[in-house]
C-alpha cells in the first residue's frame, strides 16, 4: 500500500462537524509481508472532537514493513492541531499502536500537536514494540520519537499503563539527533516506557527530555546507546 500525497496522511480520522462521533473499528492491520509506503504525509492523522471504542491497537503491523519519508515534515503518528474555530479532543479505549516490523520514518514518530487534547484509557501500553527495529528522524538533525508540543496540548493514559513498552527491539536515530521524548504541554500525565531485551540508539538527550536521566551515564555524559 503506498500514498503519494505531498501533505496528506495515509489514514485521517477527522471529527469536525459531527457532534459526539464514535469510531468503533481499527484503522489499520498491516501483516503477512505487506508494505506499507508514503512519499508525501504520515500515516494516521486524528483530528476533531470523537471516541474510539475498540480497545484493540487502532494500527496494528506485523511482520511487515513500514517506510515513510516526507519532505513536509508529517510525523509517522499525528494529533492535529484544532481547526480555526474549532478544538481537537479525542478519546482513545484502546492503544494507539502494536508493531512486531521494521519502521522507519524520516520525521517524528508521533506528535501531538499544539491546542490538542489526547486521552488514553487503555490499561495496555499506548505504543508497543516487539521484535521489531524502528528508525526516527532520517530526514534531518532533530526529530523526537514522541513529543508534545506547545502550551494547552494535554495527553493523558490512566494510572497502570506505560506510554510505550519494548521487547527485543531497537529503536535508533536515523539523523544526527534524535530526542526520546519532548513535552512542552500543561496537561501531561503518563507513565515512562518499559522494557525488556530493549536497546536505544540516541545522540543528543537534551535537558528538558524528563527521562533524559535514563540516557545518562554516571558522570553525566550522554550515552549513544542503552539497553536493558
Amino acid at each position: 500500500m503506498t500514498g503519494t500525497t505531498n501533505d496528506e496522511s495515509l489514514i485521517e480520522l477527522i471529527g469536525d462537524g459531527f457532534p459526539n462521533a464514535t469510531f468503533k473499528g481499527v484503522a489499520l492491520i498491516a501483516t503477512n509481508n505487506s508494505t506499507v509506503t508514503n512519499q508525501g504525509g504520515g500515516l494516521l492523522e486524528m483530528e476533531g472532537v470523537f471516541t474510539t471504542t475498540s480497545t484493540n491497537p487502532l494500527v496494528q503491523i506485523t511482520n511487515s514493513t513500514v517506510n515513510y519519508s516526507s519532505s513536509t515534515e508529517s510525523e509517522l503518528f499525528i494529533v492535529e492541531a484544532p481547526s480555526s474555530g474549532g478544538s481537537t479532543n479525542i478519546t482513545m479505549s484502546g492503544p494507539l499502536v502494536s508493531i512486531a516490523s521494521t519502521v522507519t520514518t524520516d520525521q517524528d514518530f508521533f506528535l501531538i500537536d499544539s491546542g490538542a487534547k489526547l486521552t488514553s484509557n487503555t490499561t495496555d501500553p499506548f505504543i508497543k514494540a516487539t521484535d521489531s527495529t524502528l528508525t526516527v528522524g532520517s530526514g534531518g538533525t532533530e526529530f523526537h520519537f514522541f513529543k508534545v508540543d506547545s502550551a494547552g496540548t494535554q495527553f493523558t493514559t490512566t494510572s497502570t499503563a506505560p506510554l510505550a513498552e519494548f521487547s527485543n527491539t531497537t529503536v535508533k536515530q536515523g539523523g544526527t539527533n534524535l530526542t526520546f521524548f519532548k513535552a512542552t504541554g500543561t496537561g501531561i500525565n503518563f507513565r515512562p516506557i518499559k522494557g525488556s531485551q530493549a536497546t536505544f540508539e540516541v545522540n543528543g538527550i537534551t535537558a528538558n527530555n524528563p527521562i533524559g536521566a535514563l540516557f545518562k551515564d554516571s558522570t553525566q555524559n550522554n550515552l549513544n546507546k542503552l539497553s536493558f
